[in-house]
């Protein structure tokens, strides 16, 4: 029997060397030369006591040249070592040349009794002090188990019987056995009976131990209910540290859920109660629990009841777990059916238990129904792609750092989702949030239409199909959304108040025609853009790109917000005076944002914060984190679609609709969303979390430096590598997927090109995420760091978001890092760049506290001015205003769009017929709807068109970065109204604009 290990090439830094003959590593020094050795009998020598007479090693070249190296043996615990051989010049120089060498088991004095762990050494060169182990041996290590590792103590005998096996390894002799608690328990705690000492034991074999169970030890059992953690720690002879076995004694307690209620809560008067009611079960069993009533009282006198929503089979709560319910109530006197006047209230709140027989406690507190008055504080809302959070700071609060709303019973953001649904009476319906994601598995409910990825719809013409047969346009159904969370907002015991204004925030380059959309969507919902005062400017909006900032200004009110976030004084402690970089990158669910500014400290009550440049993605870009899922879902359904095909199976049986696609109003896209919901999952679990085989690769990407180049040699050396190594990561995985005719089908692990299962083809995917996101995003940050007022500043890379916790992202702007410090300007290396990252728990509320704090800014910090810059519309000129009589402009996108742009795209319908047709671009300053003088014209291009009537009434301007400061300029028409693909489109070149001259040549 042989076992073999291949010796890693450089274990310390993975910096592969380039040429065969190298034998250290450039980077760190270390051993470079490829081996492997094994060792017969067996790597752990012998077995049961048995050593053999010699202990051969058979050492192969893999790669470079052995010659002049030297092998040893090493004792780790001594450090007594026994030569093995040392290699003449011309030996093993070749691969695959391999030779056997054999070694006295006396030399290496073994013992059947005392464990040991030899390690074989390699030393390139005398001259070379770092030494390797390249395989080590030794008497296995003896492995025990106790035949249970947690008892319920039923009755008390006196003594607990258990069983300790030799799992594995060899032979032991056990001096002693103690015991000690992981908690600190005050007690004395058992002790074994010092007879049984000491004992030996070989693999299989078993010893019988008994354990006191004295009163002391019961009466402390019987006041915890989820039980005492012990730890026997076996002492063997030889080995300096004990092994720590756990053992878990409780006895049955029953359990005992109890209510976790402030004494006073807060109601809008005429609005619902939303009632957060926790409920902790301090006992030792599991209980169900089927909801929460509530009933409000004046004194004696029942007014009204109410309960969270109902299980038959009871929601299970744990022993020592906490579940939250939430109770919406209608705070209507039900006798007089009058609204309950303003005033306060008893409130008696109890759980309701499947187990009858079990205590279920009241709790009463105090309920005061208040009279709706506008809020005096601030909110900021963040409607987001995925996920939508709202943030709070109640006025007068000195100090305090902006707060998350809670919007559900366990986060403080909800999904952007609605679902629109008919009720027992044919009366449409809607809910959002996890309500509407809980309606997708409510088979009572079969005519429903499931909506997310709002934002990015709002300019979307095509009504949507409604249950009841009416349709709604995708602006109205966001007025819906948000007409909901305004309700939450206002009936929150932490705001009870009407909600008039509200600062929000949008993607840094978001198209003009939707943040027009955006803005009548909140105005219809009754919500007013605050007003926010930012330099010489007054702002409706605050770009996403903004908010992260807060975590490095350094103001004392924010300095426990910032210890949360990101731990410490971004700027540093002492030498805050003066000028400092800060780049924000926030990756988002479905936009990145990013913003350069400058901060210039002049004393710790005067600063400055200039935004220097802004650039972002969205929409038909892939950077950001609904982008990645979609984007190794590319790469990984091809091997589910072969694996159904072989057998037997049509793919289109088993339709798939991501969750952040649009769904239509049909049977199969319920059954398409159930498995979109399916895949993403699989996706976030088994790829993109932080312990998926991308946190595992992070080490190795990040040590070739810049790895994310096409051409990088070292990373097509190690492909098929991490090829393998994702197969290994996705071999226990499985994938369900819902068919149409009701039958489900397993999709096993396969390995890669063998058409046996799932597997992700890493060169594919990563090859596409280097075209498709991470080469355009460099570009993004080189054109913002080339910026001229920070070239001799540190920058401060402040990355946030969801997205950028894929830990791929974080191995990219690594480097990214690299490549602009390796860049040169004449003789002048491009700024260090550092990066800080925000805690992951504060991922998606950092934008709406950072906005909440934005807003109030000039009136808590006067001292302070933030300076944001404005992006100029780049907009085409329309016909005359009918009001003012001065040309209308069209705008077409936020800036000038660049090659990881898409299309820009707005309406221009025309006349039908023969004629010479003018088309004059401009850039719009102060994004109004007619030309001033303050825009700047761009360009005129004229062409005769012949337009027939439909293609007339259907034309659009379409804009498109060809490359570098080379725009193409074309007259489109859709060829599917219905189909949002601008490519598929028909066009007419216009002609071309040159930002800079011969960018078009």
């Amino acid at each position: 029997m042989t076992q073999n290990q291949d010796s890693m090439l450089c274990q310390h830094c993975y910096a592969w060397r380039c040429h065969p003959d190298d034998r250290f590593c450039g980077h760190c020094g270390d051993n470079l030369l490829q081996v492997q050795v094994s060792i017969e009998p067996v790597s752990t020598i012998y077995q049961g006591g048995k050593v053999p007479n010699r202990v051969t090693t058979v050492i192969r070249n893999v790669r470079g040249g052995l010659g002049g190296t030297h092998f040893f043996w090493r004792n780790q615990a001594t450090e007594f070592e026994v030569p093995l051989v040392n290699l003449e010049t011309e030996a093993l120089n070749q691969p695959n040349e391999q030779e056997s060498y054999a070694t006295n088991s006396a030399e290496l004095e073994l013992d059947p009794a005392v464990p040991v762990e030899w390690f074989l050494m390699h030393q390139v060169s005398p001259d070379k002090a770092y030494r390797r182990a390249v395989l080590s041996c030794a008497i296995p290590q003896p492995h025990f188990a106790l035949d249970k590792s947690e008892c319920i103590l039923l009755d008390h005998k006196g003594v607990l019987p258990l069983t300790l096996r030799h799992e594995s390894g060899g032979r032991a002799t056990v001096d002693n056995i103690s015991v000690s608690a992981y908690e600190g328990a005050a007690l004395n705690l058992p002790v074994l009976d010092p007879a049984l000492f000491p004992f030996s034991l070989s693999e299989g074999e078993e010893q019988v131990l008994h354990l006191p169970l004295t009163d002391e030890l019961l009466r402390v059992l019987q006041g915890r209910p989820l039980g005492l953690e012990l730890v026997l720690a076996v002492h063997i002879k030889y080995l300096s540290q004990a092994l720590d076995l756990p053992l878990k004694l409780r006895v049955p307690i029953p359990a005992r859920p109890r209510l976790k209620l402030p004494e006073q809560v807060r109601a809008l008067q005429g609005r619902l109660l939303r009632l957060p009611v926790p409920v902790e079960n301090q006992g030792g069993e599991t209980c169900r629990l089927k909801n929460v009533q509530v009933k409000i009282r004046l004194g004696p006198k029942k007014l009204c009841s109410g309960a969270s929503h109902s299980s038959v089979q009871g929601e299970c709560l744990p022993a020592g777990k906490t579940h939250t319910h939430l109770v919406q109530m209608e705070l209507v006197d039900q006798e007089q059916e009058q609204p309950l006047a303003a005033r306060r209230y008893q409130c008696d709140v109890q759980p309701v238990l499947v187990e009858e027989d079990l205590e279920t406690p009241k709790q009463t507190i105090e309920l005061t129904i208040c009279a709706p008055k506008p809020y005096t504080g601030t909110v900021a809302i963040d409607f987001g792609t995925t996920a939508t959070a709202v943030a709070y700071h109640p006025k007068g609060k000195a100090g305090q750092s902006p707060m998350p709303l809670s919007l559900s019973d366990q986060d403080h953001f909800i999904p952007t989702a609605i679902a629109y649904y008919l009720n027992e009476k044919d009366e449409l319906q809607y809910c959002i949030g996890d309500d509407a994601i809980a309606l997708l598995d409510n088979e009572q409910i079969s005519d429903r239409v499931y909506l997310d990825n709002l934002k990015w719809q709002l300019d979307n013409t095509e009504p949507v199909l409604l249950p009841d047969g009416s349709d709604k346009l995708w602006e109205d159904i966001a007025v819906d959304y948000l007409k909901k969370i305004k309700e939450m907002i206002e009936e929150d015991s932490d705001i009870v108040a009407v909600v008039e204004q509200i600062a929000i925030t949008q993607p840094s380059r978001f198209h003009p025609l939707l943040t027009r959309a955006l803005n009548r969507a909140y105005y219809k919902a009754k919500f007013k853009p605050l007003a926010v005062s930012l330099g010489d400017k007054i702002q409706n909006d605050i770009a996403e790109s903004w908010p992260s900032l807060i975590t490095c200004l350094p103001l004392h009110d924010l300095k426990s917000f910032q210890d949360d976030t990101v731990g410490y004084q971004v700027l540093g402690d002492s030498t805050l005076i003066g000028q400092h970089a800060v780049l924000t990158y926030d990756v988002g669910g479905g936009s990145t944002d990013i913003s350069l500014f400058l901060i210039a400290i002049e004393n710790m009550a005067t600063m400055q914060i200039s935004e220097l440049g802004t650039d972002g993605t969205g929409k038909e870009d892939h950077f950001f984190g609904n982008g990645f899922s979609a984007l190794l879902f590319k790469h990984l359904w091809p091997a589910c679609e072969t694996w159904l095909i072989r057998q037997g199976h049509d793919p289109s049986q088993f339709p798939i609709s991501l969750p952040w696609e649009r769904l239509r109003p049909r049977a199969d896209q319920i059954i398409a969303r159930q498995n979109g919901r399916r895949c993403a999952a699989f996706i976030l679990k088994h790829l993109q979390g932080d312990t998926g085989p991308f946190e595992q690769i992070n080490l190795r990407l990040r040590n070739i430096g810049i790895w994310d180049d096409l051409e990088n040699e070292e990373l097509a050396n190690i492909m098929n590598e991490i090829q393998e190594q994702f197969d290994r990561f996705l071999s226990q995985t499985r994938l369900t997927l819902e068919g149409l005719h009701g039958s489900a089908i397993t999709i096993p692990s396969g390995h890669y090109n063998q058409g046996n299962g799932l597997f992700l083809n890493f060169e594919g995917f990563i090859k596409d995420f280097i075209e498709s996101g991470s080469y355009p995003m460099f570009k993004r940050l080189q054109r913002l760091l080339h910026h001229s007022e920070v070239s001799d500043l540190k920058v401060y890379l402040l990355v946030s978001g969801r997205g950028a916790f894929f830990p791929l992202v974080g191995s990219m702007l690594w480097a990214h890092q690299e490549r602009l410090r390796n860049e040169k300007e004449g003789k002048k290396e491009i700024q260090k760049v550092e990066q800080v990252r925000v805690d992951p728990n504060f991922a998606k509320t950092i934008v709406s506290q950072g906005a909440c704090y934005l807003a109030k800014l000039p009136n808590v910090a006067p001292g302070i001015t933030f300076i944001p810059r404005h992006l100029p519309s780049l907009c085409v000129q329309g016909d005359l205003d009918p009001t003012t009589g001065i040309p209308q402009l069209i705008p077409l996108c936020n800036g000038l769009p660049n090659p990881a742009d898409s299309w820009q795209v707005a309406p221009y319908p025309l006349r039908p017929g023969y004629r010479l047709i003018h088309f004059n671009f401009y850039l719009s300053t102060h994004n109004k709807p007619v030309l001033s003088d303050e825009d700047k014209h761009l360009t005129e291009l004229s062409q005769e068109l012949e337009l027939e009537p439909e293609i007339a009434e259907k034309a659009h301007i379409m804009v498109k970065a060809k490359a570098e400061d080379c725009l193409e300029i074309y007259l489109g028409k859709p060829s599917d109204m219905k189909q949002p693909d601008y490519d598929s489109w028909e066009k007419h070149l216009l002609g071309h604009y040159e930002i800079t001259p011969g960018a078009c040549v």
